[in-house]
């Protein structure tokens, strides 16, 4: 007997998925375990996940960084125009 993945199914439905996951646990009993790709590889799944995440709020903190510096410039450009027209 293996203790690795002796056979594959393959489905493109995620309905299709649970049912075929039921009906291969009735078939073959609780003497093995029956695992999708995402549960197989769930440590992978985790990890891509919290790494999306990180880039999200990486990509945040850049978008408002500029936005300050633009506002920023724009303060600074009204003022300098307020300066020349004054005197």
């Amino acid at each position: 007997m293996t203790n690795g993945n002796f056979n594959r199914c393959f489905t493109g439905d995620d309905a299709q998925l649970e049912k075929l996951k039921n009906e291969l646990k009735q078939i073959i009993g609780s003497d093995y375990l029956v695992k999708d790709q995402f549960e197989q590889q769930e440590t992978l799944y985790r990890i891509m996940r919290s790494e999306k995440w990180a880039i999200y709020i990486i990509l945040s903190f850049i978008l408002i960084m500029a936005t300050f510096n633009v506002i920023g410039s724009l303060s600074m450009l009204i003022v300098d125009s307020a300066k020349t027209l004054i005197s």
